[in-house]
Protein backbone atom coordinates (compact mmCIF):
# COMPACT_ATOMS: atom_id res chain seq x y z
CA UNK A 1 0.00 0.00 0.00
CA UNK A 2 1.22 3.30 -0.84
CA UNK A 3 2.08 6.25 1.71
CA UNK A 4 -0.52 8.09 0.19
CA UNK A 5 -3.10 5.12 0.39
CA UNK A 6 -2.24 4.77 4.27
CA UNK A 7 -2.55 8.64 5.16
CA UNK A 8 -5.95 8.78 3.54
CA UNK A 9 -6.75 5.50 6.32
CA UNK A 10 -10.67 5.53 7.04
CA UNK A 11 -11.46 9.65 6.37
CA UNK A 12 -11.11 8.83 2.44
CA UNK A 13 -9.19 11.77 1.80
CA UNK A 14 -5.96 13.15 3.22
CA UNK A 15 -5.76 15.73 6.19
CA UNK A 16 -5.17 19.30 5.82
CA UNK A 17 -2.04 20.74 7.04
CA UNK A 18 -3.78 22.36 9.87
CA UNK A 19 -5.48 18.27 10.76
CA UNK A 20 -1.90 16.77 10.59
CA UNK A 21 -0.52 19.61 12.85
CA UNK A 22 -3.60 19.60 15.65
CA UNK A 23 -3.20 15.92 15.23
CA UNK A 24 0.26 15.60 16.19
CA UNK A 25 -0.34 18.74 19.09
CA UNK A 26 -3.17 15.98 20.43
CA UNK A 27 -0.61 12.91 19.96
CA UNK A 28 1.69 14.97 21.72
CA UNK A 29 -0.46 16.11 24.61
CA UNK A 30 -1.99 12.57 25.07
CA UNK A 31 2.24 11.33 25.70
CA UNK A 32 2.29 13.69 28.19
CA UNK A 33 -0.69 12.84 29.82
CA UNK A 34 0.24 8.75 29.79
CA UNK A 35 3.40 9.31 31.32
CA UNK A 36 2.11 10.93 33.97
CA UNK A 37 -0.54 8.14 34.64
CA UNK A 38 -3.42 9.94 32.93
CA UNK A 39 -4.30 6.80 30.91
CA UNK A 40 -8.21 8.36 30.13
CA UNK A 41 -7.43 11.70 28.80
CA UNK A 42 -4.07 10.40 26.96
CA UNK A 43 -6.75 7.73 25.21
CA UNK A 44 -9.38 10.82 24.27
CA UNK A 45 -6.21 12.61 22.82
CA UNK A 46 -5.35 9.93 20.99
CA UNK A 47 -8.77 8.75 19.62
CA UNK A 48 -9.23 12.49 18.05
CA UNK A 49 -5.55 12.63 16.91
CA UNK A 50 -6.36 9.46 14.75
CA UNK A 51 -10.06 11.29 13.97
CA UNK A 52 -8.10 14.20 12.86
CA UNK A 53 -5.38 12.62 10.77
CA UNK A 54 -6.06 8.36 10.56
CA UNK A 55 -2.50 7.89 9.12
CA UNK A 56 -0.62 9.60 12.48
CA UNK A 57 1.10 5.91 13.41
CA UNK A 58 2.26 7.38 16.42
CA UNK A 59 -0.95 8.12 17.86
CA UNK A 60 -2.12 4.47 16.96
CA UNK A 61 1.24 3.06 18.42
CA UNK A 62 0.72 4.91 22.10
CA UNK A 63 -3.05 3.85 22.25
CA UNK A 64 -1.33 0.56 21.99
CA UNK A 65 0.11 1.45 24.66
CA UNK A 66 -2.66 2.80 26.73
CA UNK A 67 -4.64 -0.48 26.21
CA UNK A 68 -1.22 -2.80 26.94
CA UNK A 69 -0.82 -0.65 30.53
CA UNK A 70 -4.37 -1.55 31.16
CA UNK A 71 -3.51 -5.22 30.67
CA UNK A 72 -6.04 -5.62 28.01
CA UNK A 73 -3.36 -7.05 25.42
CA UNK A 74 -5.64 -8.23 22.52
CA UNK A 75 -7.09 -4.13 22.06
CA UNK A 76 -3.47 -3.19 22.11
CA UNK A 77 -2.14 -5.62 19.83
CA UNK A 78 -4.73 -3.98 17.02
CA UNK A 79 -3.47 -0.84 18.06
CA UNK A 80 0.10 -1.33 17.60
CA UNK A 81 -0.28 -3.75 14.56
CA UNK A 82 -2.16 -0.91 12.72
CA UNK A 83 0.83 1.44 13.90
CA UNK A 84 3.15 -0.91 12.77
CA UNK A 85 1.28 -0.97 9.20
CA UNK A 86 1.65 2.67 8.45
CA UNK A 87 4.94 2.80 9.96
CA UNK A 88 7.17 0.00 9.40
CA UNK A 89 9.95 1.83 11.38
CA UNK A 90 8.25 2.77 14.50
CA UNK A 91 10.02 2.67 17.25
CA UNK A 92 9.04 0.32 20.30
CA UNK A 93 6.25 -1.17 18.62
CA UNK A 94 8.29 -4.67 17.74
CA UNK A 95 8.92 -4.58 21.32
CA UNK A 96 5.41 -3.88 22.60
CA UNK A 97 4.15 -6.38 20.61
CA UNK A 98 6.25 -9.36 21.60
CA UNK A 99 5.17 -8.26 25.12
CA UNK A 100 1.89 -8.12 24.49
CA UNK A 101 1.17 -11.24 22.60
CA UNK A 102 3.36 -13.22 25.59
CA UNK A 103 1.33 -11.59 27.95
CA UNK A 104 -2.19 -12.57 25.92
CA UNK A 105 -0.65 -16.00 25.41
CA UNK A 106 -0.56 -16.36 29.03
CA UNK A 107 -3.60 -14.53 30.17
CA UNK A 108 -5.30 -17.51 27.86
CA UNK A 109 -3.23 -20.23 29.30
CA UNK A 110 -5.36 -23.24 31.11
CA UNK A 111 -3.30 -25.87 32.98
CA UNK A 112 -3.62 -29.50 31.42
CA UNK A 113 -4.64 -32.65 32.38
CA UNK A 114 -1.23 -34.12 33.01
CA UNK A 115 -0.55 -30.23 35.35
CA UNK A 116 -3.92 -30.63 37.00
CA UNK A 117 -2.92 -34.31 38.32
CA UNK A 118 0.44 -33.08 38.95
CA UNK A 119 -1.03 -30.22 41.29
CA UNK A 120 -3.47 -32.27 43.02
CA UNK A 121 -0.62 -35.11 43.70
CA UNK A 122 0.68 -32.03 45.79
CA UNK A 123 -2.09 -31.05 47.48
CA UNK A 124 -2.83 -28.08 45.35
CA UNK A 125 -6.49 -28.00 42.78
CA UNK A 126 -6.87 -25.64 40.48
CA UNK A 127 -10.16 -24.40 40.70
CA UNK A 128 -10.39 -21.41 37.77
CA UNK A 129 -9.12 -18.80 36.00
CA UNK A 130 -10.83 -15.81 34.83
CA UNK A 131 -10.07 -12.06 33.19
CA UNK A 132 -12.66 -9.23 34.62
CA UNK A 133 -12.64 -5.85 33.69
CA UNK A 134 -12.60 -3.35 36.50
CA UNK A 135 -12.22 0.61 36.88
CA UNK A 136 -8.99 1.50 37.12
CA UNK A 137 -7.84 4.16 39.57
CA UNK A 138 -6.75 7.86 39.85
CA UNK A 139 -7.22 8.14 36.08
CA UNK A 140 -6.33 4.98 34.52
CA UNK A 141 -9.65 3.71 32.98
CA UNK A 142 -11.22 0.47 32.90
CA UNK A 143 -8.57 -2.53 33.40
CA UNK A 144 -8.03 -6.18 32.66
CA UNK A 145 -7.29 -8.57 36.04
CA UNK A 146 -6.70 -11.79 35.69
CA UNK A 147 -6.94 -14.06 38.34
CA UNK A 148 -6.01 -18.26 38.39
CA UNK A 149 -7.64 -19.62 41.39
CA UNK A 150 -6.27 -22.72 43.01
CA UNK A 151 -6.93 -24.10 46.62
CA UNK A 152 -4.01 -26.23 49.19
CA UNK A 153 -4.77 -28.70 52.00
CA UNK A 154 -2.11 -25.91 53.95
CA UNK A 155 -0.48 -22.68 53.91
CA UNK A 156 2.60 -24.43 53.55
CA UNK A 157 1.89 -26.15 50.52
CA UNK A 158 0.50 -23.07 48.66
CA UNK A 159 3.64 -21.00 50.08
CA UNK A 160 5.54 -23.74 48.58
CA UNK A 161 3.75 -24.09 45.14
CA UNK A 162 3.84 -20.92 44.59
CA UNK A 163 7.64 -20.32 44.61
CA UNK A 164 8.08 -22.98 42.50
CA UNK A 165 6.16 -20.87 39.86
CA UNK A 166 7.80 -18.54 37.27
CA UNK A 167 8.04 -14.74 38.58
CA UNK A 168 4.29 -13.07 37.73
CA UNK A 169 5.48 -10.37 34.91
CA UNK A 170 2.33 -8.46 34.15
CA UNK A 171 0.51 -5.92 36.11
CA UNK A 172 -3.04 -7.03 37.27
CA UNK A 173 -2.04 -10.54 37.18
CA UNK A 174 -2.71 -12.59 40.23
CA UNK A 175 -2.30 -16.29 41.29
CA UNK A 176 -4.03 -17.17 44.72
CA UNK A 177 -4.38 -20.06 46.66
CA UNK A 178 -7.40 -20.65 49.25
CA UNK A 179 -6.12 -22.68 52.41
CA UNK A 180 -7.83 -23.45 55.60
CA UNK A 181 -5.85 -20.79 57.01
CA UNK A 182 -6.69 -18.14 54.64
CA UNK A 183 -5.10 -16.93 51.37
CA UNK A 184 -1.96 -16.63 49.63
CA UNK A 185 -0.89 -15.55 46.47
CA UNK A 186 1.78 -14.11 43.71
CA UNK A 187 1.77 -11.25 41.57
CA UNK A 188 4.16 -8.90 39.91
CA UNK A 189 5.36 -7.83 43.65
CA UNK A 190 6.20 -11.17 44.43
CA UNK A 191 4.97 -13.97 47.07
CA UNK A 192 1.89 -12.55 49.71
Amino acid sequence: MSFVKRLIGQAGRLPTQRESEEAASLDKRGAELFLRGDLLEAEKLFLRAIQLNPGLATAHGNLGHVFQTRAMFRTAIDWLEKARSLDPQIEGIPEALDFCRKAARQKDRQPGPDEITRLRESGITFTRKYTETRPGAGGIGPVEFTYEKYEASSAQRAVEFLKRLDPVTQNYYYIEVKTPEGWAGRDIDGTY
